[in-house]
């Protein structure tokens, strides 16, 4: 019999602005030891009056890759994710942003252990720099 898999618990939170939560999807991959990805969750929001969605989620021990799209810009400026942030069950934050243009991807390992010396912004890769 396989021994119980620990679990981290996580919470995902998107701020929407306030235009077009509904062209907003977040997609949530584990990356292999072979660099693969492979799907564990994804989101669209449905509700255009949303103005947070939050995700509580327990992963196993690994690498994550979490990418949030957003397809259309605001006309009042930014985009429709105002700001987003990944955080432990007891609210360390691992990754945060915002304000991107179409999508933004980070990555992050569990379990988390907090770094000094990294602050979360170098954490943040652009779609539009890779």
């Amino acid at each position: 019999s396989a021994a119980p898999t620990t679990c981290y618990s996580i919470k995902i939170a998107i701020i929407y602005n306030n235009c077009y939560s509904t062209h907003t999807s977040w997609d949530l991959q584990t990356i292999g030891a072979d660099g693969i990805l492979t799907e564990i969750k994804s989101y669209k929001e449905n509700d255009e009056n949303a103005s947070l969605h939050t995700e509580f989620m327990c992963l196993q021990e690994g690498e994550y890759e979490l990418t949030i799209d957003t397809q259309y810009p605001c006309l009042v400026g930014g985009n429709g994710v105002e700001y987003y942030n990944v955080t432990t069950s007891s609210g360390v934050l691992i990754a945060e942003g915002g304000e991107f243009l179409f999508s933004e991807t980070i990555k992050f390992s569990l379990p988390f252990i907090a770094s000094p010396s990294l602050a979360p912004s170098s954490l943040l890769t652009s779609q539009a720099s890779s």
